[in-house]
């Protein structure tokens, strides 16, 4: 529980980043339950909607900046060419070796020499 409390809402970050979702559906359902659509009848509660629009507003910037990666012509060949098993315990069989498996060929030099 502890973890989730450091985790940033979208509005106190900087882009590019993945925002954890279910703070924002929090932010979003906090709202939705703190006060009511409309105030004296019929009028709109645009403070509500106002609220509704940063948390939003918020989540679309960033998703407007982009990565910065950079193209690895190796990784993207182990990607485009690499066969995942059709049935689901095969692949969970599949991501077990390859958890076995090391990384790269220093690696496996290092780990033998540690051992």
């Amino acid at each position: 529980m502890d973890a989730i409390k450091n985790l940033k809402t979208p509005s106190e970050t900087t882009p590019p980043l993945i925002p954890y979702l279910a703070l924002t559906m929090s932010e979003l359902v906090s709202v939705s339950e703190s006060a009511s659509n409309y105030i004296e009848g019929d009028l709109v509660n645009f403070t509500k909607m106002r609220r509704y629009t940063r948390i939003i507003h918020s989540l679309l910037q960033h998703q407007k900046d982009p990565y910065d990666f950079n193209f690895d012509p190796e990784i993207s060949k182990v990607l485009l060419t690499t066969e995942l098993p059709g049935d689901e315990n095969a692949l969970y069989e599949y991501v077990d070796e390859l958890r076995d498996c090391p990384l790269s060929p220093s690696s496996s030099s290092s780990s033998s020499s540690e051992q």
